[in-house]
């Protein structure tokens, strides 16, 4: 019964009462009175009420009134940022370090959780309406605020806990809402956005459901950004239970561990701060604040490392943990302590006492691992295959675990916060094999007779052979960080792409199994039939998991591998990619088909409906299959005898690929 047929309901109500209660005279007098102002109060509403409350096919819009009112800050809707745990903030650092204040201030690390403001923003909000699973979210402006109307994203939350599979009939049928948007994840690759949830009590922030992708100027559904099953419904991320645990400093979820009360999370700084690598500074601000105590100390050579942490003076073990603290894999030992406390890792202390750390060296053996862990994050191997999990990779690396401690190779090897260009924060001269001659300096006049390559080819930089790119994440293929040797064995056995078959994308397992042999006395298992002589590219990007299918689409466009394997043959296996199943896929197939020849200006929209997208693509394999065949044959790259490619053998390799589900935690 909505509004309006209750006010009918209770004037019909009143009516019929009227002469039961005027009949009794020590009451009559007032009752009727009572009634008679009753029953105006219910007409009037009756007759004056707004016609859009009548319920219709559209669910109605409740605004969250209390956030609507201008002028309120931000602030007072967010985690709280406060000083806590010894802790300073990186506003306490700024006075007497200028110069490493403002670079790390153009890092995304700053940026990776902000405030949002007209400066920090990135995506547009100029009246933006957006549809996904059949619902509409407009994104607009009032003054300075940033908001959405959306279906209330807490009843999303509720029901999808629920286990409910939200399609679009189910989404249709939330009440909608207008948010304001408090929070951004990330300035770099993507960005994200945070809105309150108004039915828990703390300040716990829920994700639109939508990406904005920098690079190309667009919004994008979430579930079009990341590897997870398709067709699963809108998945509902909370920022306190998950970023809270590396895009913060010092954060503490503060919650309620039986999960009913909210989170009245606390963080110290938003985004990577200083004190995220240099430990809680309060006590070494405390003794330097003082310029004269500055000075003496200065003079006396008193080295104030003795109460802050420096992470290039650390051991090497130390020195990783730092950045191993988010760049790994691990999951917290106590999750309900977690939940009401946070991490109690501190820059400076043993990484394993506060979170558990999974390592390539112990993930086949060790039984803890969760297997939704191993699944999602190895391969079978043992290398992680997700990026920004360097740090396990780090630990598998014999550059790592090297008997000189004084030769250990660490994060800040390559890397630096202060000293890079904030893009990959490679140290300056740490491009190219300078990384690696400051160890390996007997390879620099023997680099050709190493490598079997010419020296200025891609074939003799050290990290294209010895760190391919066999991760993924940012809807790309990253390098893997662990230090290893190219593997045949690994991968037949375990699906992991080689450094070898990743350049020369036109070749097979055969081909780099035979040169392995030849140049280095590497040998090999014995190759299945089915891959003997088919480029591993291919096979890969035709057969494997999403994860396999992500970086062999990457690689298939890699402009070091074009280089080297051409660019006119790649077309066929691209297109039929444009029809995967997973959005993230899709849209890097369509990024390396664009770099192969006649395919520049191809328009596809990965986002398209199924039915869109097949019609696009079958049209240009249509296309495809009326060109003039290339001359001669090349079995490698499914090319018959007659120049023509085989599409029998490529429609029989795409009824091989791995449905498997996954989800990858990024």
């Amino acid at each position: 019964m909505n509004q309006l047929e209750t006010t009918i309901f209770l004037f019909v109500a009143l009516c019929a009462l009227l002469p039961v209660l005027s009949r009794r005279q020590e009451h009559g007098a007032r009752a009727t009175v009572i009634v008679v102002a009753t029953m105006t109060i219910c007409l009037a509403g009756a007759i004056l009420w707004p016609a859009n409350s009548i319920q219709s096919s559209k669910p109605q819009i409740a605004t969250q009134s209390q956030l609507s009112a201008q002028g309120q800050r931000a602030e007072n809707f967010i985690p709280r940022r406060v000083r806590q745990d010894n802790f300073a903030s990186s506003d306490s650092c700024r006075s007497c370090h200028p110069k490493h204040y403002t670079s790390w201030h153009q890092t995304y690390h700053r940026t990776m959780t902000q405030i949002v403001s007209p400066e920090t923003v990135l995506a547009p909000f100029e009246n933006e309406t957006l549809t996904n699973y059949g619902v509409e979210y407009r994104f607009f402006r009032k003054g300075d605020e940033f908001w959405v109307e959306l279906p209330d994203p807490d009843i999303v939350r509720q029901r999808t806990l629920r286990g409910e599979k939200l399609d679009a009939s189910a989404m249709r049928s939330v009440p909608r809402t207008e948010c304001r948007i408090f929070m951004s994840t990330g300035s770099h690759h993507f960005q994200g956005y945070w809105v309150q949830s108004i039915q828990r009590s703390g300040f716990e922030m829920i994700q639109v459901p939508w990406m904005y992708i920098i690079e190309d100027q667009r919004w994008v559904p979430y579930d079009a950004v990341f590897i997870e099953p398709p067709h699963e419904g809108p998945r509902v991320s909370v920022w306190n239970d998950s970023c809270l645990m590396c895009h913060a400093v010092d954060g503490n979820p503060n919650g309620d561990p039986a999960g009913y009360q909210g989170m009245a999370s606390q963080v110290v700084d938003f985004g990577i701060s200083c004190e995220a690598c240099h430990g809680s500074g309060e006590k070494h601000i405390r003794k330097y604040q003082n310029p004269l105590t500055r000075y003496t100390s200065h003079l006396a050579n008193d080295a104030p490392e003795e109460l802050i942490v420096h992470p290039g003076k650390c051991d090497a073990a130390t020195s990783a943990q730092i950045c191993g603290q988010c760049h790994s894999a691990f999951e917290p030992n106590n999750m309900s302590h977690w939940v009401q406390n946070g991490y109690s890792y501190v820059a400076g202390q043993a990484l394993d006492n506060s979170k558990k750390v999974y390592s390539f060296q112990n993930v086949e053996e060790d039984n803890d691992v969760p297997a939704h862990i191993l699944k999602q994050m190895f391969w079978g191997d043992g290398a992680m295959r997700v990026s920004g999990r360097e740090y396990p990779a780090l630990l598998a690396s014999p550059c790592f675990n090297h008997d000189d401690e004084a030769r250990k190779m660490t994060c800040l090897s390559c890397h630096s916060m202060h000293d890079s260009n904030p893009k990959d924060q490679l140290a300056n001269q740490m491009h190219g094999n300078e990384a690696c001659f400051q160890c390996h300096e007997n390879y620099r006049e023997k680099l050709e007779t190493h490598t079997h390559h010419a020296a200025t080819s891609s074939g003799s930089l050290c990290y294209n052979c010895h760190m391919p790119y066999t991760s993924y994440g940012l809807m790309s293929a990253q390098r893997s960080h662990v230090i290893d040797n190219p593997s045949v064995n690994s991968s037949v056995e375990h699906g992991r792409p080689n450094a070898c078959n990743q350049c020369h994308i036109d070749k097979s397992l055969t081909w780099t199994s035979n040169h392995l042999a030849e140049w280095y006395a590497i040998e090999s298992q014995t190759i299945p039939d089915d891959q003997q002589d088919i480029s591993a590219s291919i096979y890969w990007l035709l057969t494997g998991d999403a994860a396999q299918r992500a970086i062999a689409s990457w690689t298939l466009g890699w402009e070091e591998a074009q280089a080297i394997s051409g660019s006119e043959w790649q077309a066929p296996v691209l297109l039929k990619t444009l029809q995967d199943p997973y959005a993230p896929v899709r849209y890097i197939a369509h990024k390396s088909l664009k770099k192969t020849t006649g395919f520049a200006d191809f328009r596809y929209d990965y986002v398209a409906s199924e039915s869109e997208r097949n019609d696009v693509t079958e049209k240009a394999v249509a296309a495809w299959k009326q060109q003039n065949p290339r001359s001669g044959e090349a079995v490698e790259l499914l090319i018959q005898k007659d120049g023509k490619t085989d599409w029998n053998r490529l429609e029989e390799l795409l009824r091989q690929r791995n449905e498997t589900p996954l989800t990858f935690p990024e």
